[in-house]
């Protein structure tokens, strides 16, 4: 049995907490707090704008989300011109080897939408720093590699 790729629906948006709360433990921001209303508030902003800001994938397999995708489009800050990035990508890491395809095939399921709304690049990021094959995964779909990401603990 394969799973299916889908746009997320409202009834989606539990299990996909539930994940993501994987994903936080698993991920290098696991030390800050993993806050579901923030999440929930994004769901809304999906619906508020009819998801042409914001926009959610899933994969499902046997009834259950096992994947997840989501981004959203902005303005270059220089300019009116749009542009798509992410807020994260995720597999569950029982799922990853089974179906390693289902990363890209969300990836582009984003970009195609990112193009539909009118945006003229994809800029997805990795800084969750989960697995390093997803930079892997970006050479596979020809992206880039520009500028870097630096970081400074504040506390």
């Amino acid at each position: 049995m394969s799973y299916l790729i889908q746009e997320y629906q409202h009834e989606d948006v539990e299990e996909m907490i539930a994940l993501g709360a994987h994903m936080h433990r698993e991920g290098r921001y696991k030390f800050l707090p993993y806050l579901p209303d923030k999440l929930r508030q994004l769901d809304q902003m999906v619906y508020d704008h009819k998801r042409t800001l914001v926009n959610g994938w899933v994969a499902k397999y046997e009834g259950r989300i096992i994947g997840m995708y989501v981004a959203y489009i902005t303005n270059f800050f220089f300019c009116d011109v749009k542009m798509g990035s992410d807020y994260f990508l995720y597999v569950d890491v029982k799922h990853r080897k089974k179906f390693p395809m289902m990363a890209v095939r969300l990836i582009k399921l984003a970009e195609k939408w990112a193009k539909q709304m009118g945006a003229v690049e994809f800029q997805p990021g990795n800084s969750a720093m989960i697995e390093p094959r997803v930079g892997q995964i970006y050479k596979f779909l020809k992206y880039d590699i520009v500028g870097e990401i630096y970081k400074k603990d504040l506390k």
